[in-house]
């Protein structure tokens, strides 16, 4: 008898698997199909296990190949088996979740809704930036929210924002329409095209378009009472228009239903809320396929007349409170109140349950538990049923119960399962490959993914524009993986926010400020403060469509806020560098031994100095921005040619404006400047070949501690 605690149900699982490897080897009698597995819940483990036993079997012999364990799963629930199943009760639940941005985009990550509308993986992240940019929260649209008693206001609706793809596809992005809410016109809210989609995206969005459309017909059922047998017809439009021709197993489930209906002769009206509860029920009810005893190893759920013996029996998911399952009984249950003899009793079941596993097992008997905390490694017990176990053999074999129990590591490759532990151990061969590494010497972690420059790439990786050397080294790391290895990084999370802000989220303001600042330095229209009053209100209606701001004053409120903080910082602003007029730019070519350097020189003032005026605080990539496209500005118009070059008069000076600070990077020599960028460029092409040890945020950050 073994007892096994753990951290988390993955490392049961990890666990389990190594246990019975070791049993297979060291016991050539037992095979695989001598075992079986059982659990209070499949479908809580099920995920585990299959992500776990596929793994191939170290063979120790090379005429024999790796092959994974045999293993069926029985008792799962055909809901978490089926995708449609799984997808059609999403759908049904829509209306709870108020139609929340990431709920009906979790309908995309089906297979078969995504190929009924002609969808991709890559197409659902385009649309997912589409809603990100256009700012969809939830709700479908202002007659919808209204409806349901909540704010009627079109802001963070399904519909607005759609609406603003839609017309962006034909009109510039910088025109404002009126929109009719509830039959009449909402100054407040117009509607501004959104005039990013071209080419392929325009595609995508009719896909995304022509897929809310059906799933938002739910919205319509809210407030209709129907038959149920009209309420089955409105269902298998749905559910044809939603899978295609991917959904046998919800129409044999209607079916049933319309049989259901017709004996009981069911023809009231039932509302959205009935209906939705008894097709959820029915589709609950569905059980799966696999069978109990199936092949290889057997992993069943803990049922009454499964005491069937096998060699070897292993129980998971022994957790203290979860098994043996409480009494759950409703308020309105009087038998519940007086229990007599005989009443059944789920607590008692899962008593005897036990037992008859322990019975079952005839060599050995494999118990696993969480009995260690994954937040703090704190001491868990473990089922009451297995402490009595315990305690049992501890009064029969004399042993203390701690010495029974044999802890686990939080991860499976700890070194202490590859120290020849009697206890501890694993087959996992990668674990013990990479333990024997780094038990010869010390290495440095960069050196454990990668030990040695990876080959040389390319010349033509020597031309390079400005913006990709400024973003290599914002993230020296993140550039590597995506060139080396084309593995993409997101600073940002791609889960979507499903709450409208109450607030400025961040860099909200940054877009705000901006807007503001383009009308508050335009010194033309200093006197001018009616029109500037207009413009400002006109900044505000296209904050609001672009869904930057909170609902009604609050983001009144928060508008007047950031504009008091941009009038005070352009006050600071000296006058020669406020842009009285466009800023000019300056494509450039710079060849520095073997590299190539192409951008556009911009920011730049009538006298040719660069001036970046930044309405937020500064970034670290902001100063490694400036310091870049400085060293450019001198090594192009550093050097003094001839007298009556335009150029001679230039300071070659960089100036930096923000709210919390304001500097001036002054002129540098032009052969320094060439060769600090050739030291950089040189880094550069190291980076590109091995991870260079340089992290912007944290530097900037010990240097404003300092």
């Amino acid at each position: 008898i073994q007892f096994h605690s753990c951290h988390t149900p993955m490392r049961e699982v990890e666990v389990l698997y190594d246990q019975i490897l070791d049993i297979l080897q060291n016991k050539p009698e037992i095979s695989p199909a001598d075992i079986v597995v059982m659990m209070p819940n499949v479908d809580d483990y099920a995920p585990y296990i299959e992500s776990v036993f596929p793994a191939p079997v170290p063979s120790q012999s090379k005429s024999q190949p790796n092959q994974p364990l045999p293993f069926s799963i029985a008792d799962r629930s055909l809901s978490n088996s089926h995708h449609s199943i799984e997808a059609m009760l999403k759908v049904m639940d829509l209306n709870e979740t108020r139609y929340d941005v990431e709920s009906v985009f979790e309908l995309l990550d089906y297979e078969a809704i995504r190929e009924n509308f002609n969808l991709d993986e890559s197409d659902v992240i385009e649309c997912r930036e589409l809603a990100r940019n256009t700012n969809i929260r939830w709700g479908v649209s202002a007659a919808s929210r209204h409806k349901n008693k909540l704010p009627n206001t079109a802001e963070h609706t399904w519909r607005y924002a759609l609406d603003r793809q839609l017309l962006g596809y034909m009109m510039p992005g910088d025109m404002l329409f009126n929109m009719p809410n509830n039959g009449t016109v909402d100054a407040s809210l117009p509607l501004l095209p959104y005039d990013q989609i071209e080419g392929s995206k325009a595609l995508i969005l009719a896909s995304l378009k022509k897929f809310t459309d059906v799933v938002f017909t739910l919205d319509d059922w809210s407030d209709q009472k129907l038959t149920m047998h009209d309420w089955l017809i409105n269902l298998r439009t749905l559910i044809s228009k939603l899978f295609g021709e991917q959904n046998e197993a919800l129409l044999n489930m209607l079916d049933q239903l319309q049989q259901q209906t017709q004996l009981a002769e069911l023809d009231c009206l039932l509302s959205f809320t009935v209906m939705r509860k008894i097709i959820k029920n029915s589709l609950l009810e569905i059980s799966g396929t696999e069978k109990f005893l199936g092949y290889g190893i057997s992993f069943c759920a803990l049922m009454p007349m499964r005491s069937v013996p096998f060699k070897v029996v292993a129980l998971l998911g022994m957790n203290d409170g979860e098994y043996p399952r409480q009494n759950k009984h409703h308020s309105f249950d009087l038998m519940s109140s007086q229990p007599r003899k005989g009443d059944r009793s789920r607590r008692d079941e899962d008593r005897y349950l036990f037992l008859e596993s322990i019975l079952a097992a005839r060599q050995k008997l494999i118990i696993s538990f969480i009995g260690q905390s994954v937040k703090d490694n704190t001491t868990l017990p473990p089922s009451v049923l297995v402490s009595e176990l315990m305690d049992t053999l501890e009064d029969y074999l004399g042993n203390n119960n701690k010495d029974l129990i044999c802890k686990h590591h939080l991860q499976a490759f700890s070194p202490r399962y590859f120290n020849n532990d009697s206890q501890l151990f694993s087959y996992a061969k990668e674990y013990a490959e990479l333990f024997h590494q780094t038990d010869q010497k010390p290495t440095k972690p960069s050196s454990i993914f990668i030990k040695k420059p990876l080959e040389q790439l390319d010349s033509e990786h020597k031309q390079i524009h400005i913006e990709a050397l400024i973003n290599f080294y914002i993230s020296p790391a993140r550039a590597f993986l995506h060139k080396r290895f084309s593995i993409q990084t997101y600073e940002q999370s791609l889960i979507l926010p499903t709450r409208e802000p109450f607030s400025l989220e961040r860099f909200d303001d940054t877009k705000i400020r901006q807007q503001l600042l383009q009308v508050l330095s335009d010194n033309s229209k200093a006197e001018d403060e009616v029109e500037k009053t207009i413009e400002i209100e006109q900044k505000l209606l296209i904050s609001r469509a672009k869904g930057l701001l909170p609902y009604s004053d609050i983001g009144d409120n928060d508008f007047d806020n950031q504009r008091q903080i941009m009038h005070a910082f352009v006050q600071k602003i000296p006058e020669q560098h406020k842009r009285a007029e466009p800023v000019t730019e300056q494509p450039f070519l710079l060849t520095i031994n073997d590299f190539e350097v192409s951008g556009m020189l911009d920011y730049l003032n009538a006298n040719k100095q660069r001036i970046l005026i930044q309405p937020t605080q500064a970034y670290s990539k902001d100063y490694i921005s400036l310091w870049f496209y400085h060293l450019v500005l001198n090594t192009l118009i550093g050097e003094k040619k001839s007298s009556s070059d335009n150029l001679t008069e230039i300071s070659h000076t960089s100036h930096f404006y923000s709210p919390e600070l304001s500097f001036s990077l002054p002129p540098i020599d032009r052969d320094e400047a060439k060769q600090l960028l050739q030291q950089l460029l040189d880094y550069y092409w190291q980076g590109l070949h091995f991870p260079l040890n340089f992290f912007a945020k944290p530097a900037l950050k010990m240097i404003q501690k300092d």
